[in-house]
């Protein structure tokens, strides 16, 4: 008769299932079997439960307990207890497990009856912490394919293996910590097909604290680790690529293709440096003729012109230009693509991939387009799966300013369109990551910033791609540090778009969760929670925020006064003064800012910029003011040194300082020393965003509706006037939206409407002041 070596690897599971496991050995219909225990380094039981275990297997000869003096991992602890086994059959037991009574014996009939199986294996029972049965484990069951034992661990458990085959495939590899069995079995199963037993013979413990259980991304990565050298051994690796997805733990296997890589996300998420660092990781082809660069991307696009001229002329094609929203960007507010595209697409998509793969020899190529993302089934469908998507992601709020910033000005006219277009885009991404997990690789950009090289260990990772030879600082040097500035998320916004447009905040926490490399940072509530709300019965500084219709924009001026705010040893008060909004999608936001961190909106009749500052101040509690337009932003520490000055010197009335221009112009504005009337009589050097004395105010008349759009110059005309002391810091202080459609670009436009103003503040002060349109 047959030996069979039983071995089981001890390391802290509970005492009474060890003694269950080490019971169902003793209690085999098949006799011929010997069972060797290790303990896995000297915390794995306490010296109490190890002379527990040595008494209970005391009178059994064939039991022997191996008390290691490290700690070898299970698969090291296995391959010392299987090293130089003299035995015919070796079988792995773990110690929260149990034998069916008759596993021994009918895996060795079934192995002297199939001399050129490697091992057996059986199905088995899944138990639970009471040692019930609960279920099966229908892994064994799984369909027949060709190479399903890379697809996945179907060989599971009992496995009775021959010995000698264990030797001479060198047995487990001790590198592996939680799929070594696999790795096992694949190598065993080169030298014969395994025979499934279809019973019930080992009993399987289903438990929260098994490590296949607490460790199943990595034991799922150490599998596909295991099936791509199964592939170099098997010597089919020049045909074979191995992909995979570590978020639904699945594999396939794809015949060898070099492309195409599909890099695409939402406009200004980071596609453009994702492109720029996978040229350099893998030597990918992008196309012979790339967009070139200019002032929204001095770096350049990396952007194939025919990939962006297929997928505009489709577009375009499909959707009618005269709806609101971006056809150019498969979206308006009438129809959207759908992401299965069209089949009238096939011929110019078609001639579109011969083009490129007769440009090609063997190296990766692919195409960098933005668009993408929203027809990808399209192109997977297409290519029968053969293409590889890169997907990278942003914060909306980072994406919103970046779009801000362009030439174009339909985001500064419609600032709400980026974030429905954010949504549309990163939902599709979502989409076809869920769908096709194994295809996509899900990056956040604030990440791949931080440390480029991520994007190295993930493709290898993920699909097998080898990076090129490079240094670390090579991929380092391709970042600029005012490339993709992203904003911490313990700063303020982030914090208000969670709570005023959640569905958003929420879409990009589905990708953080989705990603394969995300956002490690962790949003903090609780400081702006548990900071803000409370209102100081001594207000220092009152910030009027005068809007009207706002959106989202008017997030970012908030975010500005709270994140300089919330570290002053000032109090501070920001009160909204909304002027007669008629749009739903304002007076929902406006609403529900009221009361949050401390704000307070009063509300009026439309009355223009002049009455709401006017009654905002009315309503302030504050000694000194600070107005700010809606969609403009502080700087720190402009409040603190203002607050300073005019705290630490009563001869100052009013503080002042450089204006950042960003939106359609971009510039540092710095208007210089102000001291007498003749200083602004030409033009107005002073942006309303200036923190005064409430007594400069008071004492000036206010803001004069009459002399609107020009209130601000007004207001410092009388305060000259009066003999006023204006403090200039030459420092930038406050950013300011350059916007086309502004309330003075309009005003300045209408040449009438002008001449009445003008002539107004020259009859009233007595001044010959200059027109600002320059006529």
């Amino acid at each position: 008769m047959k030996n069979v070596v039983i071995g089981i690897s001890i390391y802290k599971q509970p005492f009474d299932w060890i003694v269950m496991a080490v019971k169902s050995v003793i209690n085999q219909s098949y006799r011929r079997w010997q069972l060797k225990i290790r303990v896995d380094g000297k915390d794995g039981l306490s010296k109490k439960q190890i002379n527990a275990l040595q008494t209970f297997i005391e009178g059994e000869k064939r039991a022997k307990l191996i008390v290691g003096e490290e700690r070898l991992g299970c698969f090291g602890s296995y391959r010392q207890i299987f090293d130089l086994c003299e035995a015919d059959y070796l079988a792995q037991l773990d110690a929260d497990d149990m034998l069916a009574p008759d596993a021994l014996l009918r895996s060795v009939e079934v192995l002297e009856k199939n001399q050129q199986t490697p091992f057996t294996y059986s199905l088995s029972a899944l138990i639970n912490e009471q040692s019930d049965i609960i279920g099966y484990d229908k892994r064994a069951l799984a369909k027949e394919c060709e190479n399903i034992d890379l697809l996945m661990f179907r060989t599971f458990h009992l496995r009775v293996i021959r010995n000698i085959l264990y030797q001479q495939c060198g047995g487990y590899n001790a590198d592996f910590m939680y799929a070594g069995d696999y790795d096992l079995s694949l190598k065993l199963a080169e030298y014969g097909t395994p025979v499934l037993i279809k019973e019930p013979l080992y009993l399987y413990r289903v438990h929260t604290g098994s490590s296949s259980q607490r460790n199943k991304v990595e034991t799922h990565r150490e599998g596909v680790v295991a099936v791509r050298s199964a592939i170099q051994r098997r010597r089919v690796n020049s045909g074979t690529l191995v992909i995979h997805s570590p978020q639904t733990q699945t594999v396939s296997l794809l015949e060898k293709f070099n492309g195409p890589i599909i890099i695409t996300g939402m406009h200004r998420s980071g596609t453009s440096i994702l492109s720029h660092l996978l040229q350099k990781c893998i030597g990918i082809d992008l196309g012979k003729n790339l967009l070139p660069a200019d002032t929204d991307n001095i770096d350049g696009y990396h952007e194939d012109c025919l990939a962006i001229a297929l997928h505009s002329e489709w577009f375009e094609h499909s959707l009618t230009t005269s709806d609101p929203g971006w056809t150019d960007w498969g979206f308006n507010g009438a129809k959207i693509i759908g992401s299965l595209g069209d089949r009238t697409w096939d011929s110019t998509a078609k001639d579109y991939i011969s083009i490129r793969e007769s440009q090609l020899s063997e190296i990766w190529w692919g195409w960098k387009d933005p668009r993408s993302s929203m027809v990808m089934p399209y192109w997977h469908l297409l290519l029968g799966g053969k293409c590889l998507f890169v997907c990278i992601y942003r914060a909306p709020w980072d994406v919103s300013d970046s779009l801000q910033r362009l030439k174009q000005d339909r985001f500064r006219k419609e600032p709400l369109l980026a974030l429905e277009i954010w949504k549309e885009y990163n939902n599709r991404i979502i989409e076809y990551c869920r769908a096709c997990p194994e295809h996509a690789c899900l990056i956040a950009s604030s990440s791949i910033v931080q440390d480029p090289d991520l994007l190295s260990t993930v493709l290898d990772e993920r699909w097998g791609l080898k990076e090129q030879l490079h240094q670390k600082d090579e991929l380092r040097s391709l970042i600029r540090n005012d490339k993709l500035v992203t904003l911490r998320l313990d700063d303020p916004l982030p914090y208000l778009y969670k709570i005023l447009y959640p569905d958003i905040f929420a879409l990009w926490q589905q990708l953080n969760e989705l990603a394969d490399v995300n956002c490690t940072e962790k949003i903090d509530t609780s400081h702006w929670q548990a900071n803000l709300i409370e209102i100081s019965p001594s207000i220092v500084l009152s910030i009027i925020i005068t809007t009207y219709n706002p959106s989202n924009l008017l997030l970012e001026a908030i975010a500005s006064v709270l994140r300089e705010g919330v570290n002053s040893i000032y109090s501070y008060e920001i009160i909204i003064v909304d002027d007669g909004s008629t749009l739903q999608s304002s007076l929902d936001l406006i609403n529900k800012l009221d009361g949050l961190c401390g704000i307070r909106v009063l509300r009026q009749r439309n009355q223009g910029l002049a009455c709401a500052r006017n009654n905002g101040i009315t309503g302030s509690q504050g000694r000194f003011i600070l107005p700010l337009d809606d969609d403009n932003k502080v700087l720190a520490p402009y409040m603190r040194q203002a607050i300073t000055l005019l705290s630490d010197n009563k001869t100052i009335d009013m503080v002042y300082g450089d204006r950042n221009d960003f939106g359609a112009a971009a510039g540092i504005f710095c208007p210089g020393l102000v001291s007498t009337v003749a200083d602004i009589t030409r033009f107005n050097r002073i942006d309303a965003c200036a923190v005064f004395r409430r007594t400069l105010w008071e004492e000036s008349g206010g803001y004069d509706p009459a002399s609107s759009p020009l209130e601000d110059w007004d207001l410092w005309l009388n305060a000259l006037g009066q003999g006023k002391n204006f403090h200039y810091l030459h420092d930038k202080c406050f950013e300011y939206r350059v916007r086309e459609g502004s309330m003075l670009r309009k005003h300045l436009l209408d040449y009438d409407e002008h001449s009445i103003v003008i002539d107004y503040l020259r009859n009233k002060h007595n001044l010959p002041l200059g027109r600002l349109d320059g006529r």
